[in-house]
């Protein structure tokens, strides 16, 4: 009996790791679709169901960029019990030329397999000269076409250059109430140069929409900040220690005004059905089964997708079809945001029965649009359709059989007739039957039916409950040593603020079990505060993470921390008030 258990027990080690792996995913990004050869793009390869990976990642299409190394993360979390983790690869890449240009796969060997990424285009534009004298802060706006037509996609995209540390930034957008804006994603940063100084970039983009024909004297945006006054300590800008600041003051900087002409849409050859969609689309259509038989139903399915104004795609009318019965379905438009604009897709499908067999044709249906890049009307339409509807089985009475009655139901008897042998044929004597097993293995082999399950679900249990006692005790092992393994870290008094809000999260994992791989000031204050310390105690905290979080994210996350608080004594109060 021990064997046997050993050996399950074996094939279960064997067998359940790999079991236990989560499905792995490779993806590449970058933080922008367009850039200029003086813009550095931030790209980040993100490896998904990885722990541990011994290799960098080898990423394709490279050859015309700058390349530096922007770092690696990981992560591990456990939410409702299901664990997923996340090693992300950073770099920035600074374009040598002008183009598009098609980056990816990236490709990562992990455990002997090497899994791939999708590909991403980026278009690089050249830098546009500058006379200098910009300045240390400075605000540009630029459109992405300065004269279109009436509900064409504008870009309306504002750049802010600095060379200074800043806070709270406002934005101010023209006024015009036949304007409207909005806002295309998160903010985005990154590193350009402008006449050969560096400087950090914040961008925002926005959609534009204009109500109605017209030339548009588009007023300057504006920008509001806190600045910090600097003091030059080193030589390079995008040093941490480049800048000594004092205390913030605030400042406004404008941009450039610009002009905007937006022409009607043309009225020669505009078609009968236009209904004003503006953009660049494409049709596709599917007619599913194209042969049935009559009382089947066949699917007709049309869809339409592009950038543009989408909410304008019209429903397609189907028109009577004699001979067949039309049932149209609720059509579906879906649309997502980009950086680029709206893009959207519209679904439409129609439930085709036949009330006879035959050969119908399915006309095909039209769809007009503006397309603004050839300046011109232009059609879409599907391919007719031939939906062949063949007769339907009739029930035939059989020959001799006499239909039902008052009397009741007779069936004349007909000479028994062997018409064919199944493939499984009856057996037609006893030697057919084959004993096979004696009895003394079909004893054996009912034993093993019957135990085996409760062996392997016994073994199964035991694995689970021993793996549970040794996660338990490892946690408490982690929670005692969480304060002394915090005084080790920052035991010394140069310790950076980086260093310090690494410190308290992982203090915060190892105390109370948790995997978090970033951590906010309300989070850690809550987290703290569940645990029985007190209000004040977790409000200490939260103090402390948001200074830290603010000197992290301004850019000096490697000067000395300060955090307004002893943090070994916050950090042993937290220890003795959650027990």
């Amino acid at each position: 009996m021990k064997k046997y258990v050993l050996t399950t027990l074996i094939v279960i080690a064997l067998f359940l790791p790999g079991l236990l792996w989560a499905e792995i995913t490779v993806s590449l990004g970058l933080d922008r679709a367009d850039a200029t050869t003086a813009d550095a793009v931030r790209m980040v390869v993100s490896v998904d169901g990885a722990q541990n990976s011994a290799e960098s990642p080898m990423i394709m299409g490279l050859d015309v960029f700058h390349i530096s190394s922007g770092g690696t993360s990981k992560r591990i979390e456990i939410v409702n019990g299901e664990k997923s983790s996340r090693i992300e690869y950073s770099y920035y890449i600074q374009p040598k030329t002008a183009g598009t240009f098609t980056i990816g796969p990236a490709s990562i060997r992990i455990r002997d397999k090497i899994y791939e990424s999708n590909t991403v285009s980026l278009t690089v534009g050249k830098a546009e000269q500058s006379d200098g004298g910009r300045g240390t802060l400075f605000l540009e706006a630029a459109l992405s076409n300065d004269t279109t037509y009436s509900e064409q996609q504008i870009i309306y995209t504002l750049r802010l250059y600095r060379r200074l540390k800043i806070s709270e930034v406002s934005v101010g957008l023209p006024e015009d109430e036949k304007l409207t804006f909005r806002q295309l994603g998160e903010a985005v940063e990154y590193r350009s140069i402008v006449s050969g100084q560096p400087y950090q970039v914040l961008e925002v983009r926005y959609l534009l929409v204009p109500a109605q024909p017209g030339v548009y004297a588009l007023e300057p945006a504006r920008m509001g900040m806190n600045v910090y006054d600097q003091k030059r300590t080193s030589r390079s800008p995008f040093d941490d220690q480049f800048f000594g600041f004092t205390s913030g003051r605030p400042v406004n900087v404008t941009s450039q005004p610009l002009e905007l002409t937006v022409l009607p849409l043309p009225q020669q050859e505009r078609p009968e059905d236009f209904s004003g969609l503006v953009g660049i689309f494409t049709l596709n259509s599917n007619l599913e089964p194209a042969r049935i038989k009559a009382g089947e139903s066949a699917s007709l399915s049309v869809t339409i997708q592009g950038r543009g104004n989408v909410s304008r795609i019209p429903d397609l009318m189907l028109p009577e079809l004699d001979g067949i019965k039309v049932y149209a379905d609720q059509p579906q438009l879906t649309s997502t945001t980009d950086q680029q604009g709206i893009t959207g897709t519209k679904i439409m499908k129609w439930a085709l029965v036949p009330q006879k067999d035959g050969r119908f044709i399915i006309p095909e249906m039209g769809l007009s649009y503006f397309n603004p890049q050839t300046h011109q009307y232009e059609l879409l339409s599907t391919q007719p359709y031939e939906l062949t509807v063949l007769p339907g089985e009739q029930l035939e009475a059989d020959e001799g059989v006499v239909l039902p009655s008052e009397e009741g139901i007779s069936v004349p008897k007909h000479e028994v007739e062997e018409l064919g042998r199944d493939i499984l044929p009856v057996h037609t004597t006893m030697q057919a039957f084959d004993p096979g097993l004696n009895i003394r293995q079909r004893a054996a082999m009912l034993v093993i039916i019957l135990f085996l399950p409760p062996l392997i679900f016994l073994v199964v249990f035991f694995t689970l409950h021993l793996k549970k006692r040794s996660t338990d005790q490892m946690a408490a092992i982690r929670a005692r040593k969480a304060t002394k393994g915090f005084i080790v870290r920052l035991g010394r008094e140069d310790f950076s603020a980086e260093q310090a809000l690494d410190a308290i999260r992982d203090f915060v994992n190892d105390r109370f079990s948790l995997s978090l791989g970033l951590i906010t000031p309300d989070e850690a204050g809550s987290i703290v505060e569940s645990q029985g310390a007190s209000s004040e105690t977790a409000q200490r905290l939260r103090d402390v993470v948001k200074r830290l979080q603010e000197s992290v994210y301004s850019g000096t996350g490697d000067n000395p921390a300060d955090s307004g608080y002893d943090l070994i004594a916050l950090i042993r109060r937290i220890d003795r008030e959650a027990g």
